[in-house]
C-alpha cells in the first residue's frame, strides 16, 4: 500500500509540474497589446555622419535689401576637439523635392561646444527649401 501511495504522489507531482510549466500565456486585457507590455527599449543612437559636427535645420532668408537669398543654419561642434577647415554643403530643392542646385559656406575653425551660424548664398531662384548634404573638414 505504501508503494502505491508513493507512485500516486509521484504521478500527481509530475502532472502538476507539467501543467504549470506548459500553461498558455494569459490573454492581454482589452485594448492592451503585447507590445504595450514589453519593456521600453533604449533610444536609438543619434545619427552622427560628421563625427561630432551636428547640423540643425536650414531656413531661407531674403536679404534686407536687394534680391539676394541665403540658406542659413547652425552647425555645432559636439566633439571634444577643435575642428579646422569646415565646409557645409547644401542641397537646394524645389517644391517637388527635386535637387535644383547646391550652395556652401566655409569656416576656418570651430572649437568644441560652440556653434557656427553658416550663411550660404543661394543662386537658384526656384527653390523651396535647403538641407545639409555634407559637412567636410580639411
Amino acid at each position: 500500500m505504501g508503494m502505491a501511495l508513493a507512485v500516486l504522489a509521484a504521478a500527481g507531482g509530475s502532472a502538476a509540474w507539467y501543467f504549470l510549466a506548459h500553461r498558455p500565456a494569459p490573454h492581454p486585457a482589452a485594448g492592451e497589446t503585447n507590445a504595450a507590455k514589453a519593456a521600453p527599449s533604449a533610444p536609438a543612437p543619434r545619427a552622427d555622419p560628421w563625427h561630432g559636427l551636428m547640423a540643425g535645420a536650414v531656413s531661407l532668408e531674403k536679404a534686407e535689401s536687394g534680391n539676394l537669398v541665403y540658406a542659413v543654419g547652425v552647425l555645432r561642434n559636439e566633439s571634444n576637439r577643435e575642428r579646422f577647415g569646415i565646409r557645409v554643403e547644401l542641397d537646394l530643392l524645389d517644391a517637388a523635392g527635386g535637387k535644383v542646385g547646391t550652395a556652401s559656406d566655409y569656416a576656418p575653425s570651430l572649437v568644441p561646444g560652440k556653434e557656427w551660424k553658416f550663411k550660404a548664398l543661394v543662386m537658384e531662384r526656384q527653390i523651396a527649401r535647403a538641407e545639409v548634404a555634407r559637412v567636410t573638414e580639411q
